[in-house]
């Protein structure tokens, strides 16, 4: 499932959601991360995020 995540801090994460935890902490992999400005960018091959830093959670189911 593709996940798009923005944290409190204004960055964005896009990637495949691996798994999500009873307290919110998220694991998303193959994730490009935005800067705050949109103007940077990065690829992280693997993330882990606790709850606290989380704003908003976006999920698209697709089909294979």
């Amino acid at each position: 499932m593709d996940a798009h995540v923005k944290l409190k801090k204004g960055e964005t994460l896009n990637g495949r959601l691996v798994s999500c935890g009873a307290w919110m902490s998220l694991a998303l992999r193959e994730v490009l991360q935005a800067s705050l400005d949109r103007d940077k960018f990065g690829g992280i091959a693997e993330v882990d995020m606790h709850r606290k830093l989380l704003r908003i959670i976006r999920s698209s189911l697709t089909s294979a």
